[in-house]
This record gives structure tokens, C-alpha cells and sequence, in this order.
């Protein structure tokens, strides 16, 4: 039996392109104008849906899942303002390197500017926050526009997890009807990429062989998620008796003998 989906093309190619890319989680914000984008996901039964009404704490729940999971997380929402309520989660995502996909309805292009309700100007709102930002066509008519739809959205979803990985914002300007659906017809292109891995762990860096010439050594770990191979070496460094480790709140350190409470370590400092 064949699945079903959105009748417009670029909501069934990005629910179907985020399913191949890893994205299991949307947060959608209600609204009516972007029923193809919630259609098309609900009918991806690869990815979880879940509804949060106000699109601020929509935004600050998809970022904290990103950054507890370590996978992309897609948003959703309506056309207008709306899309502006993600603005304080998107600048976070920027500056801790957190994949988050904003998927936008809009609009037509026709009705901006024109005093139609929830008609704003969508595009270029996140300035350099993002990693990057497209506009889909309304609905692509050929092979070759579904070709184009095909490839901005794969360039898109690379973007999303290249180091270093954030935010990329997709806009789909959306013309009534809105709740047509259709069988899935050939999936969309998927563009096979390699997972590249800049971390410390990939490039073998033993910390514990650079650091053991050194007399008295502290190590400071703020806002972060090491992985593994990173909790075992730092492990290794707390356990030497001339290394202290510490960590502040947000470092996500599991380490037994780090110290992660260092304002009460600074306030129990002589001449603090």
C-alpha cells in the first residue's frame, strides 16, 4: 500500500528528505496556512510529531532536544510573526552550533505588502544566524523545477549538520487549497553524503600524553557535550594528582572527581 502525503510537492519532498537525513523529531506550532508541511509529516511515520502551541517555547524545546540527542530537530510553523517567536532559539542554535530546521509557510509572493493578514516579509529575517536560508517555489510543475526543489533541499539539509552544524531556515510560500492529499509519487532525489566528524575524538588527540610533563595543571570545561572518548580522557586527566578538572553547570561533564560546582569552589577561596 502506497503512503499518502501532501499534494504540494515541497512539503512531501522535505517531510521525506528529513526522514532520510536523520531528523526523527518535528515541533509543530498550529496554523493553517502550513497544513501541507504538517500533513507531509504526519504521514512520515519515521519521524515523532509534537504539537507546541506557542512557537517561543516551540523553539526552545526543539533546541533543547537537539542538544540532549545530538540530531536535528525540524520546527514548523505558520506564516507571519509567527516565524519571528523562533528568533531568540535560532541565535542560541548559532553560537552553540545546534542543528535546527526551520521549516516556514508563507505567503504567495503576489500577496506580501498588499494588506493581507499574516503577510510578512519572511525571508532574510535571521540574517547571518543561519547557516543558510532558501525559498521553495510554489509548487514546482515539471521535472526540472522538482529537480531544483530536490537539490536546495538536500543543500539545505547538509548545511543543517556540516561543521560546524545551526541553524537553516526554509520558507514555503503555500497556495489554497492547503489540505489536498495524494498518493507519494517517486521520492524526491536524495543526494548520499559521507558524515564528517571534527571533534577531538576523530582526530586522536590524547590529552593525557600532552598534558603529564606539566607540574600543577586545571582544566576548565564550559558549555558542552563531550562525547565518549572525550568523558574517558578527562577521566584519565582528574584521576592524576596534579590535575584538577573543572566544569561548569552547563558542560555535561559525568565525571566523578570533576568539580562542576565552581561558584561554591570560588566563594570557599581565600580573598574572594
Amino acid at each position: 500500500m502506497r503512503r499518502s502525503t501532501s499534494d504540494h510537492y515541497c512539503a512531501s519532498a522535505i517531510a521525506a528528505l528529513c526522514a532520510r537525513a536523520g531528523v526523527d523529531r518535528v515541533i509543530i506550532s498550529p496554523g493553517s496556512r502550513s497544513a501541507p508541511l504538517v500533513l507531509a509529516f504526519h504521514h512520515q511515520p519515521e519521524i515523532e510529531c509534537l504539537t507546541i502551541i506557542d512557537e517561543r517555547s516551540a523553539g526552545f524545546f526543539a533546541l533543547g532536544s537537539a542538544m540532549v540527542t545530538g540530531r536535528p530537530v525540524a520546527l514548523i510553523c505558520t506564516s507571519g510573526s509567527a516565524l519571528l517567536n523562533y528568533g531568540p532559539a535560532i541565535a542560541e542554535a548559532a553560537y552553540q552550533n545546534v542543528p535546527l530546521l526551520i521549516l516556514s509557510a508563507d505567503r504567495p509572493e503576489e500577496l506580501i505588502d498588499q494588506g493581507e493578514g499574516q503577510a510578512i516579509r519572511q525571508t532574510g529575517l535571521f540574517g547571518d544566524l543561519l547557516r543558510g536560508s532558501y525559498t521553495m517555489p510554489r509548487k514546482p510543475i515539471d521535472d526540472l523545477a522538482r529537480s531544483f526543489v530536490d537539490r536546495q533541499l538536500n543543500e539545505a539539509l547538509m548545511k543543517l549538520t556540516a561543521p560546524p552544524p545551526g541553524p537553516v531556515h526554509i520558507n514555503f510560500p503555500f497556495q489554497e487549497p492547503l489540505y489536498g492529499i495524494c498518493e507519494a509519487g517517486v521520492a524526491p532525489r536524495w543526494i548520499a553524503r559521507e558524515p564528517v566528524d571534527h571533534s577531538l575524538a576523530r582526530l586522536g588527540w590524547d590529552m593525557t600524553e600532552d598534558l603529564a610533563g606539566y607540574e600543577r595543571i586545571i582544566v576548565l570545561l564550559g558549555q558542552g557535550h563531550p562525547g565518549p572518548r572525550e568523558q574517558k580522557q578527562l577521566a584519565r586527566l582528574a584521576e592524576m594528582s596534579q590535575v584538577v578538572v573543572l566544569g561548569e553547570a552547563t558542560s555535561n561533564l559525568g565525571i566523578e572527581k570533576a568539580i562542576t560546582c565552581l561558584d561554591r569552589v570560588l566563594a570557599g577561596m581565600p580573598g574572594t
